[in-house]
């Protein structure tokens, strides 16, 4: 349905900081998806999988053979609102990328090993089920769509903030 895209340059997600001092993250008995602090300093644990992930539906995605992508129940409904109004501004946004496992993340790392495009495995926001990366259906690199202009614009107001931007 849509072209191969090509380097994703901007991720968008919800986070707050977890407070932990301590050099991997844990999540106690009182866990919310919301409370994590995941970066080059905080891993997760290689078990760690969220349980409040849920298939991405009825808004483009990228598919991928054998594969179902998820994403937490929270940020997907906020997503769904912020698709409707890019939507109805003729926009086309995609979804390229959302949870990852330690395990797919591992097989990401292996086929590009570079820190300053993708993180080693535990070291992802994408395994909290919170990140996704976004693409337009329309133009091949997405800070020079009008998706991208009006995300920037726009994604504040549905909870989401760019992550990383203007990245190859």
């Amino acid at each position: 349905m849509y072209k191969k895209l090509s380097v994703i340059i901007l991720l968008f997600f919800t986070l707050l900081l977890y407070p932990n001092n301590s050099h991997t993250t844990t999540v106690s008995s009182e866990y919310s998806p919301f409370l994590l602090l995941v970066n080059k300093e905080k891993p997760l644990n290689k078990d760690f999988i969220p349980t409040d992930l849920i298939p991405i539906e009825n808004v483009p995605y990228i598919i991928r053979k054998g594969e179902t992508m998820l994403i937490n129940i929270e940020v997907y409904y906020n997503y769904l609102l912020l698709y409707n109004e890019a939507f109805e501004n003729d926009l086309e946004l995609t979804i390229f990328s959302g949870y990852r496992s330690f395990e797919k993340q591992e097989k990401i790392w292996s086929n590009n090993p570079n820190e300053n495009y993708v993180a080693k495995p535990g070291y992802s926001e994408h395994q909290t089920g919170l990140a996704f990366d976004m693409a337009s259906a329309t133009v091949k690199t997405f800070s020079n769509s009008n998706e991208y202009k009006w995300m920037v614009d726009n994604a504040y107001k549905y909870g989401f903030i760019a992550r990383f931007t203007k990245r190859g």
